[in-house]
């Protein structure tokens, strides 16, 4: 990054250790389903997100929803929903200036969420903060239909959630200047994606990879696409093809916008599968 000077540690720990929430007796304060972002349902399906700024109310001590995926257990809620932009933080002391993590959480960019044990790094004197972001077809697709040269919304609800910490997190005790973005898996791709990502810049000064995929692309939209780019001897997938034949799958062959936002979101998940 050209203005922070990163750390970059490549590890095979996994944290999410979602599984034994509640199981843990810690000091700390607990901040759960706060929205970062506005919901990304009707024409905002398929957009980059409007921050939601926080208007300081703690909305309890149960996770939110998850969002959209083909599977629940093991940190991810039964109940699902594309309303789904939430974030919680863990902090030991309101009053500090502690050092920042944010957790980004894995899943192969298609499951996964916030719902983390956080008091098992913050009894340690770190605020901790752990987000959801849109997952598969919801949260990468790029279609002409949609009208957008962007195919990473899952990418850029992340930047939401790191500019709320810029924003908000010294009210909980932590320190704007010292934040460290860390992941596990798709995560850590995350982790890597986000240290490339000029929207980004500033957000956060160190940066943890937990078994990354390192270099592994997204799908590459119309105007970034090139015929010469390959992965381990293979093209790199062009956003909009692969969109297509997912909308096919669901009896979408020529959609529109407006039937794309009225896609039921379930559907979109069984077909990606």
């Amino acid at each position: 990054m050209r203005t922070n000077t990163i750390k970059i540690v490549f590890s095979g720990l996994i944290f999410a250790v979602a599984g034994y929430v509640g199981l843990v007796s810690a000091e700390s304060a607990v901040y759960k389903s706060i929205p970062y972002a506005q919901a990304p349902v009707g024409e905002k399906r398929w957009a980059v997100v409007e921050d939601v700024v926080w208007d300081g109310v703690s909305y309890g001590n149960e996770f939110s929803v998850s969002c959209p995926q083909p599977r629940y257990g093991l940190g991810v809620s039964k109940e699902q929903s594309e309303d789904c932009l939430f974030l919680n933080v863990w902090t030991p002391d309101t009053a500090g200036k502690h050092p920042v993590m944010v957790w980004i959480h894995g899943g192969g960019f298609r499951a996964g969420s916030g719902n983390i044990p956080g008091e098992l790094i913050a009894q340690e004197g770190v605020v901790v903060v752990s987000f959801n972001y849109r997952l598969g077809a919801l949260g990468f697709m790029s279609h002409p239909a949609l009208d957008s040269k962007v195919a990473n919304y899952g990418v850029m609800d992340m930047v939401s959630a790191l500019r709320w910490v810029n924003r908000h997190i010294a009210s909980l005790g932590g320190d704007p200047e010292n934040v460290t973005i860390f992941g596990v898996s798709a995560g850590a791709m995350a982790v890597n994606l986000l240290m490339a990502n000029d929207d980004a810049q500033g957000l956060f000064h160190k940066a943890i990879a937990q078994s990354s995929y390192t270099t592994w692309p997204l799908w590459y939209t119309e105007d970034t696409y090139h015929n010469q780019r390959y992965w381990d001897g293979s093209p790199v997938k062009r956003a909009e093809d692969e969109a297509s034949r997912l909308l096919a799958a669901v009896g979408l062959s020529e959609p529109s916008r407006q039937s794309l936002e009225g896609l039921d979101a379930q559907a979109l998940v069984k077909a990606q599968q």
